[in-house]
């Protein structure tokens, strides 16, 4: 968790100084060096979301609004000249758009409710909620209901929470889980 909090501190420091590394080194084309700044177009797509945000702050427009709204036509066109491939490359973004602030704080209160459950069964919960929330951060897959992400999260979660797995086994004793 500290190293975590320290990498988000010093994120600006790094990024800054990034550029001049990687050209050191000979890798700008193959690290698309040009893009960097941009953050390879996130920041570009998290400037158009909240724009979009601050349409419809509290309830949202409804469920794929977000994905409606990067890929109209127009939009499309006019993120990809400012170096945007298309959606929000953020799950909370994606969320508040599609459900607003009522919507992306009762998710959150449900997700991170869960895991401080699932951290009174285990310790790995908590480190595992942080990674969730850090990758999300830069993706949209947790909005994402076909993806095998977010399967292995409610899969993990069940066991996480579950007294049945978490019991103190005898010691000597063979269980398959």
């Amino acid at each position: 968790m500290i190293i975590l909090l320290v990498g988000a501190l010093t994120y600006e420091v790094v990024v800054d100084y990034s550029h001049v590394l990687i050209q050191q080194m000979g890798l700008s084309s193959f690290l698309r060096e040009n893009t960097l700044e941009s953050g390879s177009g996130r920041l570009v797509a998290w400037k158009f979301g909240w724009e979009q945000i601050q349409l419809n702050f509290f309830f949202g427009k409804g469920l794929g609004h977000e994905e409606y709204i990067y890929y109209h036509e127009g939009n499309q066109q006019m993120l990809n000249l400012m170096g945007s491939d298309g959606g929000a490359h953020n799950s909370f973004i994606s969320i508040w758009l599609s459900t607003g602030l009522f919507g992306l704080v009762l998710f959150m209160y449900a997700l991170i409710s869960k895991f401080v459950i699932a951290a009174k069964n285990t310790f790995i919960a908590l480190p595992i909620l942080a990674m969730i929330l850090f990758s999300a951060f830069f993706e949209s897959w947790l909005i994402g209901s076909l993806n095998p992400y977010t399967i292995l999260i409610l899969m993990s979660l069940t066991i996480m929470t579950s007294h049945e797995f978490n019991k103190e086994k005898p010691q000597g004793s063979f269980s398959i889980l």
